[in-house]
């Protein structure tokens, strides 16, 4: 059987394009969903990573302020560690003036009385005493024979220099002591 078409033509086509109308629509619904799902996507994700940006920054900021001020403290830290460097050598090659006039004078027994302690070069004394009695001589040189043979540690070398008899002090001499 044929069909049977009661519709006049411009209804059929008032039909058909209202169909047509009614498709494009649904696809411009379904395409407009489309894109504003993907509209809502993409501005999910830019906010989601604009929010790590912005802790990654704040990160990186705090971080970078430490940096700086690790920098800081190294450098007044070196700076530190070389002035300790540079006294501690200072301390170490300074010679200490006192304890070693005080070192030279105990060289002697009480009963010499030491007249002249004159520096003539770094830890060389020249030492001027007397002595009434002439056998207290052998103790002078005996303390020069200890200190030549290395039985004194802090001396590195002795010898007499000058003696003398006077009538006023008696004998008079003259000792060069280098320190070690």
């Amino acid at each position: 059987m044929s069909e049977l078409n009661l519709l006049p033509s411009q209804a059929k086509f008032q039909a058909q394009k209202m169909h047509l109308k009614s498709i494009i629509n649904g696809f411009m619904w379904i395409f407009g969903g489309f894109w504003v799902i993907f509209l809502v996507i993409v501005l999910g994700l830019f906010l989601i990573f604009k929010i790590r940006l912005d802790q990654f920054d704040k990160t990186y900021q705090k971080n970078e302020s430490q940096y700086k001020a690790l920098i800081g403290n190294m450098a007044i830290n070196q700076k530190i560690k070389y002035q300790a460097k540079i006294v501690a050598q200072v301390l170490r090659d300074r010679f200490e003036y006192g304890k070693s006039m005080e070192l030279v004078q105990n060289l002697f027994p009480s009963d010499v009385v030491i007249e002249n302690m004159e520096i003539t070069n770094r830890k060389v004394f020249d030492v001027t005493g007397s002595m009434i009695d002439g056998k207290k001589m052998d103790i002078i040189e005996e303390k020069v024979a200890e200190i030549n043979s290395g039985d004194m540690k802090q001396f590195e070398s002795a010898k007499i220099v000058d003696v003398k008899m006077t009538n006023d002090k008696g004998w008079v001499f003259k000792v060069e002591v280098k320190l070690k």
